[in-house]
């Protein structure tokens, strides 16, 4: 499922799942559609009250 698609000059898009399930492995795919070199992502898990649970930084 798509969650978000972000259009900016490095043009790239987000693929994960809407249903997180305890104890499950979340993966997110990150696809640049354009080509980059030295970006980094970062992706957070956030609670309903937006409390930060799990965050990771990827640097291509």
């Amino acid at each position: 499922m798509l969650i978000s698609t972000i259009y900016s000059n490095s043009t790239y898009m987000v693929l994960t799942t809407s249903t997180v399930r305890p104890g499950a492995v979340l993966r997110i795919a990150v696809h640049f559609l354009s080509p980059v070199s030295g970006e980094t992502v970062t992706a957070e898990l956030l609670s309903d009250t937006n409390v930060t649970l799990v965050r990771t930084k990827f640097s291509k």
